[in-house]
């Protein structure tokens, strides 16, 4: 699954730096994605456009333990 989510998120990346000013809802229906997941992820491409290590997953586990 994250193969293919890593997919997505490269194509993503490609066709936004091919035309930047293309809606995001335009890029949501060219992957078959929700509006919310191409605004997330063109956010963390615009913050770091020539970064591979941007196009990985994050963890969703805590940082930090509870205070208990």
């Amino acid at each position: 699954m994250e193969a293919s989510w890593q997919a997505d998120r490269t194509l993503l990346r490609q066709r936004y730096h091919e035309n930047p000013h293309r809606r995001i809802r335009d890029f949501a229906e060219l992957l078959k994605r929700s509006v919310g997941w191409v605004a997330k992820w063109l956010k963390r491409i615009s913050a770091a456009p020539h970064d591979e290590t941007v196009l990985n997953g994050q963890s969703r586990q805590r940082h930090h333990r509870r205070r208990g």
